[in-house]
């Protein structure tokens, strides 16, 4: 700019300049101006102290330089420049300190969405795209000493933080102090009143005063001492030493169970109340040995790899809300890295262990590595890649996660294809009941309706306790009320209110089973953590558990999630209340941070919005405040488009015009694209035209076609698929001008879409209400009929033709023209997959042909390894009836493949025919060869292979008796993994 400008503000010279120049052109010029820029000599003495973070309005490189030069930093300095950013990862520990810039970063100066704070325009709009820096500003602000470091405290922004903590602590913050030579008296009077100390020094005068006060041995006393060595090292095959990623991922990320992992203490009663200690009662064996944990321990985490089907495994453990599961799956991986001394990790929630740290252990220590991982329906991303990635890999790895039933039901479909086996947590047992019983007695924790009775008695009171989960069996029964009365009386009886208020927003949030940031509930309640512990810890110390790591910011949890949900529902009895804790909230978490990130997740979630809010716009300006509060996030979008999709005369053009955005903004998520192509479905079932409804159904389609691509098919995208090809069979039919050749190609796809779905998936229920809704459209119309019939008779060749006409015929009674038909075809193309299989069907169907006879069309059905599991298995049923030897070796290895193929577990393991057939299966004798906990193999006279044999498929009396050697009868069951022992009595 020219001389006439030079005594303008820097922001309005900055406006003039990027209006005549352009914004990359400015910044080009500042980050040219600002490269050479090199660290003083009394720079060198910042990475020589620790800090909790470091904050800058600057644009150059001069701290990142002065820390990497230095060869004895303190800590790591990572600069965080964006919402983007990784604040988080770098927060979690004090060997690292984030250095926030809050301006911008010549590293970055081509980046449009985050230009340098400079001009009046960027001044205004300074937190677009860094909101959550300012945030985190702001948080530290709460309990932290701030030193200003050549700034005259005149940026509006920081003006602004500061003006907000004293308005929301107003019994007093730390005081901050300014760096600032030649301070005048009046300046420094201003500044005293807002509790900010002006010195007159420089930041050399600073640095040099601590150099010169504080001892090393003192700067290191507030760091936890990096560790040089783990635990984990005596696995290792060679003396290396731990890295420093990798001992942040040991650290922070999971627990390795061994005998020297740290506990903190607990207590017995607080445990038996329902709180979550860590490992504190597994420790101690506070825990009742449960059934499950001995037969998983010996069924699963002992057993030798040879004897595993796939060196990657992911077995589940089901149960209901409070039944256990989470204690139980610590008792596991206790057990499993301390007594039977394997690779055992607990992934801490939140986190997300990366592969490769993974892969890196089982290359050093050359173990199976056990990963226990609570929660999987909040973690089913994470947990699908890395069972992919170990796939890929051959990463020896076993898998064991916990869920609800319920959960499990309704959002981890994506992981059926996976599981490797399923284990559910029943109720307490004779046994498990005994064993609490004495640990109650033992601990001096039976409570006011137990104290003093006889030891059966008591026994007898969890006998008869109407609901034996044992975390309402332990309130109902120690208590002698319902359990919801229970958790409310405890939350009426809180003192102070706001004690009262805090637990119950602890509460809000614990629910979605995440727990609750100190920062968060300094920035609800303007309390700090010190605050916490000095105020509200003792009325609140039965209820909510504190924990912190490494200095870190603290956390917040109730006992239990189902207590959190309780105390939720009876604390915010109406909507409004509800809406109001909902926006508290909204507006004061920082989605930077792993937990608030998932507690927003779980709050905006359309579903759980519309389940608690009935009146829609409470819901749609909950959506508003987080919009205004977190900005356009994709997820947020994608939520915002799923509820326009749900809610009653909601927009769908709305959905889309969402959903496009959030698509822009995370590319890489499918579950938009999912959410797209449903709108584009639900578009086309409401658009009154047919142009526009097949319009909107190719939109669809190209949508689920992009998705295939990506991650194969699943039950999802099939349905749709098979909703999309239906719905157009029906317009189809329903228009009286439609020839019987475009009624034939609608049948004809849709057969095709389906058929190939109950292939991959043949027993999902809603691609079989397809199936069933198809044969009822075309049954139910004679117009179809006849199109399929005029097809036919111009070309026998078609497959889907035959097959669908053979099956009219067949529903109709006229056994002899539906087998004609396939016949017909047959000769035509004898060679065919579908029709062979169809033949086969109607040929088992009737039950009139020879398993010889069965297995000659099944075996034309199929290409082995091909997709077509339902013709393999008929084939390899029938083969092993037949007991030759070459059949017999086929069908063992079609069973050993169908082991593994990535279907649904509970399709894997269906039992889908009969010894002797379904009506009046034949009873065998057989004698049990070996079993392990739950399951065993046994001999069948009748058949050249072993018949598996599982606990659940007889009573656990029944089970108890069986040894190896014992002869029993049975009926035999035919599933995708080979021969089952169902129906068993011992002789």
């Amino acid at each position: 700019m020219s001389p006439e400008y030079y005594e303008e503000p820097l922001p309005y010279i900055a406006d003039l300049a990027t209006s005549t120049a352009g914004l990359y052109e400015v910044q080009d010029f500042i980050a040219d101006r600002l490269a050479g820029i090199q660290p003083a000599t009394f720079h060198h003495l910042l990475p020589q102290f620790p800090w909790r973070a470091l904050f800058t309005t600057n644009y150059d490189q001069l701290i990142e330089d002065t820390y990497r030069s230095a060869s004895h930093a303190l800590q790591q300095c990572h600069p965080i420049i964006s919402n983007d950013d990784p604040l988080d990862k770098v927060n979690r520990d004090n060997h690292q300190v984030p250095l926030v810039k809050l301006h911008g970063c010549i590293s970055r100066k081509r980046d449009k969405n985050l230009p340098f704070i400079l001009s009046v325009d960027q001044y205004n709009d300074y937190d677009t795209n860094r909101d959550r820096l300012f945030k985190f500003l702001y948080e530290i602000g709460f309990e932290n000493t701030f030193v200003f470091v050549g700034h005259s405290l005149q940026d509006p922004d920081i003006r602004h933080i500061i003006q907000r903590i004293d308005k929301n602590i107003p019994e007093g913050r730390p005081r901050y102090y300014l760096l600032k030579p030649r301070v005048t008296p009046t300046e420094r009077d201003f500044w005293a009143t807002k509790r900010i100390t002006a010195l007159d020094l420089t930041f050399e005068d600073f640095l040099t005063c601590l150099d010169q006060s504080i001892t090393g041995s003192e700067r290191t006393l507030t760091l936890a001492r990096p560790a040089t060595s783990h635990p984990i090292q005596r696995r290792f095959v060679t003396a290396v030493p731990v890295r420093g990623d990798m001992m942040s991922f040991l650290t922070s990320d999971v627990d390795h169970i061994c005998t020297s992992l740290a506990t903190t203490d607990g207590s017995p009663r607080s445990f038996y109340s329902g709180a979550n200690q860590g490992w504190y009662p597994v420790s101690q064996g506070l825990d009742a040995n449960r059934t499950l944990t001995r037969k998983l321990l010996s069924g699963v985490i002992t057993i030798a790899d040879a004897e595993r089907s796939n060196p990657v495994e992911l077995h589940v453990i089901r149960g209901e809300a409070g039944s256990g599961k989470t204690v139980l799956l610590r008792r596991l991986a206790w057990e499993t890295g301390t007594t039977y001394d394997r690779l055992a990790l607990f992934v801490n929630d939140p986190a997300t262990p990366a592969f490769d740290h993974l892969l890196e252990l089982h290359t050093l220590t050359r173990e199976r590595i056990f990963l226990f991982w609570d929660n999987a329906s909040d973690n089913i991303a994470p947990l699908l890649k890395t069972i992919r990635q170990a796939k890929k890999k051959r990463l020896p790895i076993t898998i064991i996660t916990c869920e609800r039933y319920s959960e499990w039901n309704t959002r981890c479909q994506d992981l059926e294809s996976v599981v490797s086996a399923k284990h559910n947590l029943a109720y307490l047992g004779p046994h498990e009941i005994e064993a609490l019983v004495t640990l109650l007695e033992t601990y001096d924790c039976l409570g006011p309706a137990l104290q003093g009775l006889p030891h059966g008695e008591i026994v007898d009171r969890f006998h008869n306790a109407f609901d034996r989960q044992i975390l309402v069996a332990l309130h109902e029964v120690t208590m002698g009320e319902s359990f919801e009365d229970i958790i409310e009386d405890e939350y009426s009886s809180l003192t102070p209110d706001l004690a009262k208020q805090l637990y119950r927003t602890i509460c809000c949030l614990n629910r979605l089973r995440v727990p609750v940031r100190a920062g968060l509930i300094a920035r609800v309640f303007g309390i700090t953590f010190t605050d916490f512990a000095e105020r509200f810890f003792r009325p609140l110390q039965k209820v909510v558990l504190t924990s912190q790591r490494e200095g870190r910011d603290a956390q917040y949890v109730s006992r239990h999630p189902e207590i959190a949900e309780i105390v939720f529902q009876r604390a915010f009895q109406t909507e409004e209340d509800r809406y109001h804790e909902y926006v508290r909230i909204l507006q004061a978490l920082n989605i930077s941070f792993a937990s608030d990130r998932q507690s927003f997740r779980g709050m905006v979630r359309a579903k759980n919005l519309m389940e608690i809010f009935k009146d829609y716009q409470n819901v749609r300006s909950i959506y508003d405040i987080a919009l205004t509060s977190i900005g356009r996030e994709p997820y947020l979008l994608q939520q915002i488009a799923n509820f326009e999709r749900l809610r009653s005369n909601g927009s769908l053009q709305t959905a889309l015009i969402l959903l496009e955005e959030a698509r822009e903004g995370a590319p890489q998520d499918t579950s938009i694209l999912h959410s797209l192509a449903v709108v584009w479905r639900d578009r086309a079932n409401r658009e009154e035209t047919e142009e526009k409804r097949q319009q909107f159904r190719r939109e669809a389609r190209a949508l689920l076609q992009e998705l295939i691509l990506t991650e194969g098919h699943t039950p999802y995208i099939d349905t749709v698929l098979g909703e999309l090809a239906l719905a157009h069979l029906k317009d189809v039919l329903n228009d009286e001008d439609s020839p019987d050749r475009v009624i034939d190609d609608a049948i004809r796809e849709t057969e095709k879409i389906l058929g190939e779905s109950k292939k991959r998936f043949p027993t999902e229920d809603s691609l079989l209400r397809l199936e069933s809704s198809l044969a009822s459209l075309i049954s139910d119309t004679e117009r179809a009929i006849r199109a399929l019939e005029q097809a036919f008779s111009q070309d026998s060749h078609d497959s889907f033709i035959a097959s669908r006409l053979s099956n009219i015929y067949w529903n109709r009674g006229d056994t002899e023209l539906a087998r004609a038909t396939l016949k017909k075809a047959l000769d035509a193309r004898r060679a065919d997959h579908k029709l062979n299989f169809a033949y086969a069907e109607l040929l088992r169907q009737t039950g009139t042909s020879t398993s010889q006879e069965l297995m000659y069309f099944y075996r034309r059905a199929f290409t082995p390894g091909d997709d077509n599991f339902q013709a393999q298995f008929w084939f390899a049923r029938y083969s092993i009836e037949a007991g030759d030897d070459q059949g017999v070796d086929k069908a063992r290895d079609i069973f050993n493949r169908l082991r593994d193929v990535p279907i649904p577990f509970d399709t894997r393991i269906a039992v889908r025919d009969y010894y002797g057939g379904s009506v009046a299966p034949k009873r065998v004798r057989a004698r049990l060869q070996r079993r392990g906990p739950f399951f065993g193999f046994a001999e069948v006279a009748e058949f050249p292979i072993s018949a598996f044999i599982h606990e659940n498929d007889l009573s656990s009396e029944t089970w108890a008796l069986l040894d190896p050697g014992d002869e029993f009868t049975c009926h035999i069951g035919f599933r995708y993994t080979g021969l089952v022992c169902l129906n068993i009595e011992l002789l």
